[in-house]
């Protein structure tokens, strides 16, 4: 089937679309979905895409405007303030994983430079997907979180000498005989790299400064495709990886002025490129072959993020930098493969370094594992859980003879803020935090907190559940909360629940549950009515009609909170109640308007 520019444009537009759309719905992220658009419209399923060379022109153009970005992100002192994760951490997960890969690969392989690429680009693992799960389980800026961000952060570093080395490492692969360094194969990358390092540091904040000055955003743009694309070019005439130019220039300018105005005007393009490049890649994968060997691949992505598991525990925790169970932890949260990965296979395969077979197999793994990770560290945190509560709880969860009168679950800003004000009283208080790092680092501080999930049964028995006067619900994942207070409601009914809650979906969760509202308190609810009374009185009202009119919507509010438990799982009719109501208290400001105008 032959198309034209525009026809051959729309089907990887629509493809795309459709696919990034369903497998982000499902949670399996656009990576997945654009590798899946690819398959369908290459020449082994759909049969769409035939000619691949002007498409892998344009998609190379993704790959250099990623790695910029990229780039940007890793400001020297971004990296300086997280030096220990990332020059001690990343090392030690690099090197480990990557050697023991290529040892175990160079069994099946010919050459050790295919050993050597396979070995570093599994041994990285998705930005994307690791952030993703950190962001959703709220550890993003958690002592574990941030020591996983360093590591991902030293990965990306490691794509540098990682590219540089792909152009001399396919001068190798087809004999496997060491490469001939001479002066101008050391020379030439060195002067490239001085070039773009002198110009970055120099030359190009200058040129953006000029054309800033000239309030053109088009010519900023231009700008900056033109030095991005330059920086790329440069690097390729000096017999090295475009992309290592453009992450050059990245990283250089990521502490300039210029640094969020040059990521706005970039992104519209690198996302639709970057996309583009993993269609193509998807398209150049032979249907036939992965699915003649789907149950192989499964097996090899399984194996992938167990061995990656293995190996990254064992480098973090033999290097005796983080414990036993923030090793097991970020280990699982970084098995599988990453993006950085794909980009390699595929340049590595248009150098001649790896082979259309060995290329199909490992994209496929690498796609499966980023699919499969999130299950996968889910499964491994329930197992590490049980882990720690069966190691620590019998040791250090010995509360019985305290004889609390009062419990708190959940330990962060507002359990901390809680136990404070009752220390002050000397109210014997148990605390219970899940999350076992946070007990560590309280401890630090002379706290006696309690490691222990509030939603178990038998915990709460042994922290003095039955007898205790009350129990304060602070735990900041909303689902965990309503589990718990169910659990209380159910075997201590005479117990009663103070709960911090998120949102008004949280608070309706609770009162529906049983628990009155006067022992609800909504995180940001009371912080905004009294923003909003300031505000009030800035705009000329009085501060007694400031706080009448703040106290009417608190009543009104507490009454529509009581009527919309009824329609909390029907969604039509709580919009129609609440829009009633809604209606309501304005006819209700509407005739406190007609006594006196607040703002004369």
């Amino acid at each position: 089937m032959h198309l034209d520019f525009f026809e051959y444009l729309l089907v990887f537009l629509v493809a795309g679309l459709a696919c990034v759309f369903f497998f982000s719905r499902i949670g399996l992220g656009p990576i997945v979905g654009y590798l899946v658009a690819g398959l369908a419209i290459g020449p082994f399923a759909l049969g769409f895409v035939h000619e691949q060379e002007t498409l892998k022109e344009v998609s190379e153009l993704g790959i250099v405007l990623f790695l910029f970005l990229i780039g940007l992100e890793i400001s020297p002192s971004k990296v300086w303030r997280m030096r220990r994760a990332v020059f001690a951490l990343g090392p030690l997960q690099i090197f480990v994983t990557a050697i023991a890969i290529a040892g175990l690969s160079f069994i099946w392989i010919d050459t050790w430079a295919q050993a050597l690429v396979l070995g570093f680009s599994l041994a990285l693992s998705s930005t994307a997907v690791g952030i993703q799960i950190l962001m959703d389980r709220k550890e993003l800026t958690s002592p574990e979180g941030q020591q996983s961000l360093g590591i991902l952060i030293f990965q990306d570093l490691a794509v540098i000498p990682l590219l540089a080395a792909l152009p001399f490492l396919s001068l190798t692969a087809a004999s496997d005989a060491p490469f001939h360094f001479t002066w101008m194969s050391v020379l030439k990358p060195v002067f490239a790299v001085v070039i773009v390092v002198v110009g970055g540091l120099f030359v190009i904040p200058l040129i953006l400064r000029f054309l800033a000055r000239a309030h053109r955003h088009e010519l900023f743009v231009a700008a900056t495709l033109a030095l991005v694309i330059g920086a790329a070019l440069l690097m390729r005439s000096m017999g090295l990886s475009m992309a290592l130019g453009a992450f050059l220039a990245g990283v250089l300018l990521a502490n300039s002025e210029f640094r969020h105005e040059l990521q706005a005007d970039i992104e519209p393009f690198k996302a639709l490129l970057f996309g583009l490049f993993f269609i193509s890649l998807g398209a150049s994968l032979d249907l036939n072959y992965l699915i003649n060997n789907a149950g192989f691949l499964i097996l090899a992505a399984l194996g992938l993020l167990a061995f990656k598991s293995t190996t990254n525990f064992l480098a973090l925790y033999a290097g005796q930098v983080c414990s036993r169970f923030r090793a097991a932890r970020i280990a699982s949260l970084l098995s599988q493969g990453g993006e950085f990965g794909l980009v390699v296979f595929g340049i590595a395969t248009g150098l001649g370094i790896l082979n259309a077979e060995i290329s199909t197999f490992c994209v496929g793994m690498v796609g499966l594992s980023m699919a499969i990770s999130p299950l996968w560290h889910r499964g491994s945190l329930a197992l590490i859980h049980r882990l720690e509560s069966n190691k620590l709880l019998p040791k250090e969860f010995d509360v019985q003879s305290q004889n609390p009168q009062v419990i708190i679950a959940g330990y962060g800003r507002v359990g901390q803020i809680v136990h404070r004000v009752l220390r002050l009283h000397q109210i014997p208080v148990t605390i219970l935090e899940a999350n076992h790092e946070q007990v560590e680092f309280t401890k630090k501080f002379g706290n006696k907190v309690f490691y222990g999930d509030p939603t178990r049964l038998d915990l709460l028995r042994v922290a003095g559940a039955d007898t205790a006067k009350l129990i304060v619900l602070a735990i900041d994942q909303p689902a965990a909360s309503v589990k718990a207070a169910e659990m209380i409601r159910k075997h201590f009914p005479n117990l009663p629940i103070y709960a911090r809650t998120r949102n008004r979906e949280h608070s309706l969760r609770m009162i529906s549950i049983g628990i009155p509202q006067t022992h609800l308190f909504r995180e940001t609810f009371y912080s905004s009515l009294e923003l909003t009374k300031d505000i009030l009185q800035g705009m000329g009202m009085s501060f007694n009609l400031a706080s009448q009119t703040i106290e009417s919507f608190v009543e009104h509010d507490k009454e529509l909170l009581a009527g919309q438990v009824q329609y909390l799982d029907n969604e039509e009719e709580m919009i129609q109640f609440t829009t009633k109501s809604a209606e309501a208290l304005e006819k209700l400001f509407k005739s406190d308007r007609k006594e006196v105008n607040p703002l004369a």
